[in-house]
């Protein structure tokens, strides 16, 4: 049977998939139980181009409004005879492939006794990511506050005068360059840390909720990298990417140019990442003391 899914997303309360598949309409299970579900007919003439038929044989666009509390892997969709069970998780696999091929090659590039610099290396949920580097690395973990899996408590807008002077084989943050006043700062700082041909790999958000406000500054496309890490900073770039993609919709219809939905635009990306080597000194300098110009005393998960 020939079918594909283009979305599986679950948007306030409501499961909306769309696709294509040569004998119409998938069912919505969960738990391997029919869900009541709405469907409509969508004319694909890409698909009949390539497979024949008439165009409004092949597109789909289901949805159901499920229950407030459900176990996402325990939802599933056929097709005549195929039970495709959990069906985001395939989409999610096949998007990040090339995202995640990033954090496999700076594993594969970290080896033990690097000295390897996390920055925002707290625990907050008991998770840390040392897993993205080789297990017997020699580990720093830098973060805004003190706390699990922190070795020094200092400002990333400041790195070089936190860690005082030592260099890097591997520099890598998560999660965290959203919530830097000035990242362009670090970047010069990072360079000054980390060693000639080092690695540094950095993922933040590309389109994501405000969270730890007022401390939530910023948000990189996968082609914003290149404005932080070049020649002028001293790095060259190795590879970018994004994943887990996303749709943005208002909250209200009463603007005429929102419709019929920002949702029917490409949306964006839940996450944005970039791999980055060092060339080289900066050409740039950019000294200020960061605390004398926003409070950044960040406080968020802090006991």
């Amino acid at each position: 049977m020939l079918y594909h899914l283009d979305t599986c997303s679950i948007f306030r309360g409501f499961l909306i998939v769309d696709g294509w598949c040569e004998h119409g309409v998938p069912e919505i299970l969960y738990r391997g139980e029919p869900v009541h579900a709405t469907s409509l007919s969508i004319a694909r003439p890409d698909v009949a181009a390539v497979h024949g038929g008439h165009p409004e044989k092949w597109g789909f666009k289901v949805a159901a409004s499920l229950s407030p509390v459900i176990d996402n892997r325990e939802l599933a969709l056929r097709f005549g005879d195929v039970v495709l069970q959990a069906p985001g998780t395939m989409l999610e696999d096949m998007e990040n492939a090339q995202f995640n091929s990033m954090t496999q090659r700076l594993l594969a590039e970290s080896k033990p006794n690097d000295k390897v610099l996390e920055i925002g290396s707290r625990a907050r949920s008991g998770n840390t990511n040392r897993h993205l580097v080789h297990p017997e690395v020699e580990y720093y973990g830098l973060d805004i506050a003190a706390g699990p899996n922190v070795d020094v408590v200092g400002d990333a807008h400041h790195l070089s005068r936190h860690v005082g002077g030592q260099i890097f084989d591997t520099i890598f943050s998560v999660s965290v360059f959203e919530h830097l006043l000035m990242p362009w700062m670090v970047a010069l700082e990072m360079n000054k840390a980390l060693r000639i041909d080092g690695l540094a790999y950095i993922q933040s958000h590309h389109t994501f909720p405000l969270h730890d406000q007022p401390w939530d500054f910023w948000r990189f496309s996968k082609d914003a990298w290149s404005g932080l890490f070049n020649a002028h900073t001293g790095f060259e770039i190795v590879d970018t990417g994004r994943a887990l993609r996303c749709r943005i919709a208002p909250e209200t219809t009463a603007m005429a140019h929102t419709q019929p939905g920002l949702d029917d635009g490409p949306g964006g990306h839940l996450l944005s990442a970039c791999l980055v080597r060092k060339i080289g000194s900066p050409k740039v300098q950019w000294e200020a003391e960061a605390s004398e110009v926003y409070n950044l005393a960040y406080d968020h998960g802090v006991r």
